[in-house]
């Protein structure tokens, strides 16, 4: 068998990098300046001082990280298995993660203090093994993982898309292979909504007078996470005004507010896109029931 190790690409790090508030501002687009006509309504308001185990409406459509995750080992498996049967020892490395424990908790920025303190906006990463160069950028090999140009090797048939299009239909079968993902874009487009509402809007005002007081000139939470010099290394700058955000967020109840917003326009999104939100939720289960299966097999 030929040795080869290297990285087939999934949505999983896409998906996570808009989940997250770091790279929201950032990459998803600015909140729409357009308020809509009629602001959801929104009942009494809890305090909210941590994101890390925050749900909304839409997450119950959606994979977990850990869903993703078991999800991207069991294509690693079938894409493994599919090489194998062309004659190559193929070893998929997994992406490094995204440091989140869960998909909401920096839906709205930093939140924990005790992050702010010690790493800034840095999300702490976890430690990740060195991996060796990735060889599919080899043009042979490459050709067999996505079937470009490839429909036999050493005798044997290549699957149509390569053994990555294999992992993908061995991962989705009946009616699930062409759901389409409609929660993600929903999600994204709630947030953008709640970010542009009045009332979200109301407390990033007292949020930008609490934070003008410490010393820091931001007109929104925004705004923050589109500085240049904090979006570097961490510093003892970038430190102190990540105190300063995460401590004028919990006094001025921020992160309650744009969440319960948030819910209200995912409840209202959701009215309008039941059917097609079922269906992508009856698609995950079966995802996750396949990818079980091969796991369950590969112990």
């Amino acid at each position: 068998m030929t040795s080869m190790s290297g990285d087939f690409g999934h949505r999983y790090t896409r998906l996570m990098a808009c989940g997250a508030m770091l790279l929201v501002a950032t990459s998803c687009g600015a909140p729409d300046e357009g308020r809509a006509a009629r602001e959801p309504s929104v009942g009494p308001i809890e305090p909210l001082t941590s994101t890390l185990n925050l749900l909304l409406p839409l997450d119950q459509y959606m994979l977990s990280l850990s869903d993703y995750r078991r999800l991207a080992e069991a294509r690693r498996i079938l894409v493994r298995r599919c090489m194998q049967r062309l004659g190559i020892d193929y070893k998929a490395q997994a992406r490094p993660g995204t440091g989140l424990q869960t998909r909401n908790e920096r839906r709205y920025g930093i939140t924990d203090q005790g992050e702010a303190r010690q790493f800034g906006y840095r999300k702490p990463q976890p430690p990740t093994a060195e991996t060796p160069p990735d060889s599919a950028q080899d043009p042979k090999m490459f050709a067999l993982l996505f079937g470009k140009s490839a429909t036999r090797y050493t005798s044997r048939p290549v699957p149509a898309g390569g053994c990555v299009g294999e992992a993908h239909r061995g991962l989705a079968t009946g009616r699930s292979a062409g759901v389409e993902d409609v929660a993600q874009p929903l999600a994204m487009k709630s947030w953008s909504m709640s970010a542009a509402d009045s009332r979200v809007r109301q407390v990033f005002a007292t949020w930008s007078a609490c934070m003008k007081r410490a010393g820091f000139d931001y007109p929104t939470p925004l705004e923050v996470l589109q500085d240049r010099e904090l979006r570097a290394e961490s510093s003892p700058a970038q430190r102190a005004t990540a105190v300063a955000d995460t401590a004028c967020k919990r006094e001025h109840n921020v992160v309650s507010v744009w969440a319960a917003v948030e819910a209200a326009y995912q409840s209202a999104l959701i009215e309008e896109n039941r059917s097609a939100l079922d269906l992508q939720r009856q698609a995950n289960a079966t995802r996750l029931r396949l990818a079980a299966a091969v796991l369950i097999k590969n112990r």
